[in-house]
């Protein structure tokens, strides 16, 4: 029993890793290994341009306005990951604010002091993850019921503290989910050559 479940595990975690090693080796194309610095306006009104790997500079959290995931089975009520805008340092911040232009994702914030030693870093350095990272329905709801004006198919999300992979690496990674998916495929060609007989 074992066994099988391993055969059937394996196909599963190969899609998984193909599909990682992917996302990893599109968003290598658009990086360089060194981070170009960036205020939080010029990313929000002009974008990461040809390197996505930034350091980003001049920019305030608004952490009263904020969404986050709850950690499964979690009593502490820990967090997952978090996703809080992000305004230029100079800008003049109320409860009235109705939009912005960069949201900072952090998968490493997991309570209330996380985020407030977020939010004191004078700079952050990641990168701009919009071709792999997405809101969910419900992510988005909250969001544009604390700022009605934003409009988050413009916005940046910064990923804190995530690093390029080299092309090479990320296409190593797609070949091990390759590999792990062999068995199944072989199954699958084995099935299309078997000869079709009616019972």
């Amino acid at each position: 029993m074992g066994l099988l479940r391993l055969r059937l595990f394996m196909p599963v975690a190969g899609i998984g890793i193909l599909f990682y090693g992917a996302m990893e080796f599109r968003l290598s194309l658009t990086a360089s290994a060194e981070p170009q610095r960036l205020s939080c306006s010029t990313l929000g009104t002009a974008g990461p341009k040809d390197n996505t790997h930034v350091t980003l500079t001049d920019f305030q959290l608004l952490t009263d306005g904020f969404v986050y995931m709850h950690k499964k089975n979690q009593p502490d009520g820990s967090w997952q990951s978090v996703f809080v805008p992000a305004a230029p340092k100079n800008q003049r911040v109320s409860s009235t604010m109705h939009d912005f232009h960069v949201l900072v994702y952090s998968s490493s914030v997991y309570n209330a002091n996380n985020l407030k030693s977020l939010a004191s870093e004078p700079e952050l350095t990641g990168m701009v993850t919009n071709t792999i990272t997405h809101l969910s329905m419900d992510q988005q709801n909250l969001l544009k019921s604390r700022y009605p004006g934003v409009n988050l198919d413009s916005v940046q999300i910064f990923e804190v503290g995530k690093r390029p992979k080299a092309p090479l690496e990320a296409l190593v990674i797609c070949g091990m989910g390759a590999a792990l998916m062999l068995p199944m495929l072989l199954v699958i060609l084995r099935c299309l050559k078997a000869p079709f007989t009616r019972g």
